[in-house]
C-alpha cells in the first residue's frame, strides 16, 4: 500500500476543505492550489494531496485539464511523480500521463465547466526526489524543490501549451494563482518557500507549516536541517529579504543578502515596485548559477565561496526575474528573449544604480557585449526571438543570443531614445502587465505608445531578424556659413539593418556637436549646422558602440573631404581578434557559461 498522508491526520490538523455543491462555484477569479504535504527525509520523497479549485477565464466550456508534472523529466536520476487518483465531489476521475517525457497529467472531468465557474477536484501523487544537484533535487543536505508538484498548463490561442521539459533553460509557463500549502516537516528543517509562513505548530516529532502565497506563478520551496539565516530589509523596511545558506558559507550568505536587498531597490526604482512583502534567497546544490521563481531564488553552492561580481551578478539576475518572468509572465518555451533579455539588461542596470555608469559599462562590457562578440566571431548571428527548441541542445548560442545579445539590444535602443522615455517604458509595460502574460509584441506596443514612435525598424531587424552592418563614412565636407560650419556626410551601411546611430563632432578634441543619424536605407545623407568656424572636425560614429557590430569608424573631415581614422573600438576589437586573445576568450566564455550562467 502506497504511503501517504493519512486524511485522519489532516482531519485532526483541521485543514481539509468541505468541497462545495456539486464541486462548482462561481465567485474567485482565478485558479487556487491548497496542499498538503509530508516531507520524508530518510526516504527523499513528499507524500502530497491537493485540492485544486480551477477558473475557467477563458471565453469557452473546458471539459479537460492538462498538468505540468516536471519530476518525470528527472526518472533517469531517480525523480519522479507519481500519481495515485484523481477525484471530484462526485467520484474518480479518469487521468492519464502523456507527453512525449510523461510531464503532462490529462484529467476528463465529470463535467464542463462554464466561463467565470470554478470546479474543483483532487489529486492524491508522491514525489520522489533524485539525488542530484539541480533546482529539483536533493545534495548537501538540501532539498530543492522547483517545478515539483502538478501545475496547470495554459490554455490560449494556441489551445493547451503542453511543451517538455527543457534542461538548459526554462521553458515554463504558467498564470498567476493563489496557493495555500500546509507543509509537515521534522523538527529541525528550516523552510524557505514562495509565500509568507502564517502560521507553524507542532505535532509530534514534526512541525507543520502553514505557507500563504497570493498572486504567483509557481511555488518553490526548498528544506535543510544545516540551513543558517540572516535578514535585512528594502524598500525602507516594507520587504522583508532573507538569505538562506550553509554555516560554511557565511560569506557567501551574507553578500547574497547584500545583493538581494541591493536589488529590489534599484528595480523597484527604475521599474515599479515589488509587488510582494518577502523575498527569500536560498543556497542549494547545483550546478548551474541560479533559478527564479516567485519570491524565491535559488544560488548555487558553488558560489558561495566568493564574494565577487560574479555571485553578485547572479542574484542579480534571479532577483530581476521577480519583475520579468514572476510579476509580467510570458511564455518562457516561445519567447524566452522577454524575460531573459530584459532580466539580463536589467542585472547591468543594477550595477549602474548601485554603482554608478562607469562601473555598469565594465560590467557589460566583461558580461555582455565582449561574450556576443566572441560568438559572433566564431559562429555568427542569431535572432533573438526565437523558442528554446530552434537552440536545441546548442545552450552556447542560447545563452549567448537570448541574454547577451538580448541584452545589448536593449542597452542599443535605451541609448538612441534616452533614459527618461526608456525607463518610461518599462515602467508602463510592468504596469500593464502585472500579474498577467505579456507578449513580444505586448512590449513593442507598449513601448511604441510611450515613445511616441514606431519602431519596427528595431523590432523586425534587431529582434525578429538576425545579421550585423557594418557602416563606412564617404563624402565628408565642410563649408562655412559666417559663424556657422555646416558639416555634410554620407553613411554607408552594409547589411539590412535600420538604425539609429549616434555620432560626434569634435573640434581640439572637444565636442562640438552630437546627435543621432537615421539610418534607414544603403546611403544615408547627414547635414549638420555647427555653431563656430572650424577648418578640421573629427566625426566618430557611434564611439561607444551602442550599435552592435562594432562598425565605429572615426573620419577627419577638411574642406579637402574626409579621412579615415582608427578608433578605440577598432583598436580593442583588433587585439580580441589576435590568437592569443581568441584562445583566452574561449576559455573564459567557457567559464562563465558552465559556471555562472544556468546551462544545463
Amino acid at each position: 500500500m502506497k504511503a501517504r498522508i493519512s486524511l485522519l491526520s489532516l482531519l485532526i490538523l483541521g485543514l481539509v476543505l468541505a468541497p462545495s455543491a456539486h464541486g462548482i462555484k462561481a465567485y474567485a477569479e482565478k485558479s487556487k492550489y491548497t496542499m498538503w504535504v509530508k516531507l520524508d527525509e530518510e526516504s527523499l520523497k513528499l507524500d502530497c494531496n491537493l485540492t485544486f479549485e480551477y477558473f475557467n477565464s477563458e471565453s469557452e466550456p473546458i471539459g479537460e485539464l492538462y498538468f505540468h508534472i516536471y519530476p518525470n523529466a528527472f526518472i533517469e536520476h531517480g525523480g519522479k511523480l507519481v500519481v495515485h487518483g484523481v477525484a471530484s465531489s462526485r467520484g474518480a476521475l479518469e487521468y492519464s500521463i502523456e507527453g512525449s517525457d510523461r510531464t503532462v497529467l490529462h484529467v476528463v472531468l465529470d463535467r464542463e465547466v462554464k466561463p467565470g465557474e470554478v470546479h474543483e477536484i483532487l489529486v492524491n501523487f508522491t514525489v520522489y526526489i533524485p539525488e542530484k544537484p539541480d533546482r529539483f533535487g536533493y545534495n548537501r543536505g538540501i532539498f530543492a524543490l522547483g517545478n515539483w508538484y502538478p501545475i496547470l498548463a495554459v490554455y490560449d490561442d494556441e489551445g493547451w501549451n503542453l511543451d517538455p521539459y527543457y534542461p538548459h533553460g526554462e521553458s515554463f509557463y504558467s498564470e498567476v494563482a493563489d496557493y495555500e500549502v500546509y507543509l509537515i516537516v521534522p523538527q529541525g528543517v528550516t523552510v524557505a518557500a514562495t509565500g509568507s509562513l502564517v502560521e507553524e505548530r507542532r505535532l509530534g516529532g514534526s512541525v507543520v507549516q502553514h505557507w500563504k502565497a497570493v498572486d504567483v506563478r509557481d511555488f518553490a520551496m526548498t528544506c535543510s536541517r544545516y540551513y543558517t539565516m540572516l535578514e535585512d530589509t528594502a524598500l525602507n523596511g516594507r520587504v522583508r529579504v532573507i538569505s538562506y545558506f550553509l554555516p560554511e558559507d557565511e560569506i557567501g550568505g551574507k553578500a547574497a543578502l547584500e545583493a538581494a536587498v541591493k536589488a529590489v531597490n534599484a528595480y523597484s526604482s527604475l521599474y515599479g515596485d515589488y509587488p510582494f512583502r518577502e523575498l527569500r534567497v536560498a543556497e542549494t546544490g547545483g550546478w548551474f548559477g541560479g533559478m527564479e521563481y516567485p519570491q524565491i531564488v535559488f544560488i548555487s553552492s558553488r558560489l558561495y565561496d566568493r564574494s565577487d561580481l560574479i555571485l553578485e551578478y547572479v542574484v542579480a539576475h534571479e532577483v530581476g526575474h521577480q519583475w520579468w518572468y514572476s510579476a509580467v509572465g510570458n511564455d518562457e518555451n516561445d519567447e524566452p528573449w522577454l524575460d531573459e533579455g530584459l532580466t539580463e539588461f536589467s542585472t547591468v542596470m543594477y550595477f549602474e544604480w548601485n554603482y554608478g555608469r562607469d562601473y555598469a559599462e565594465k560590467v557589460f562590457d566583461r558580461m555582455v557585449r565582449e561574450d556576443y562578440y566572441r560568438f559572433l566571431d566564431r559562429r555568427g548571428d542569431l535572432p533573438v526571438a526565437r523558442p528554446v527548441t530552434f537552440f536545441g541542445d546548442d545552450t552556447q548560442a542560447y545563452y549567448t543570443i537570448v541574454y547577451s545579445k538580448g541584452a545589448f539590444i536593449l542597452w542599443y535602443l535605451r541609448h538612441v531614445v534616452g533614459d527618461k522615455l526608456f525607463f518610461d517604458g518599462m515602467r508602463e509595460f510592468y504596469r500593464r502587465y502585472r500579474f498577467k502574460v505579456a507578449t513580444i509584441e505586448g512590449f513593442k506596443e507598449t513601448l511604441e505608445e510611450v515613445f511616441g514612435m514606431s519602431l519596427n525598424w528595431f523590432f523586425e531587424d534587431w529582434v525578429y531578424s538576425s545579421g550585423i552592418p557594418s557602416y563606412s563614412i564617404r563624402g565628408g565636407s565642410l563649408a562655412q556659413m559666417g559663424e556657422i560650419t555646416v558639416v555634410q556626410f554620407q553613411i554607408h551601411r552594409a547589411g539590412r539593418q535600420r538604425a539609429l546611430i549616434p555620432f560626434v563632432l569634435e573640434a581640439s578634441e572637444k565636442v562640438v556637436y552630437s546627435g543621432v543619424a537615421n539610418v534607414s536605407s544603403s546611403i544615408t545623407v547627414v547635414e549638420v549646422a555647427v555653431n563656430g568656424s572650424f577648418e578640421r572636425i573629427v566625426l566618430k560614429l557611434d564611439p561607444q558602440d551602442i550599435v552592435p557590430g562594432r562598425s565605429n569608424p572615426t573620419v577627419v573631415i577638411t574642406k579637402g573631404g574626409a579621412k579615415v581614422e582608427y578608433t578605440a573600438v577598432a583598436e580593442r576589437d583588433r587585439k580580441l581578434r589576435s590568437p592569443l586573445a581568441v584562445a583566452a576568450a574561449s576559455s573564459v566564455l567557457l567559464v562563465l557559461v558552465l559556471r555562472y550562467r544556468r546551462v544545463k
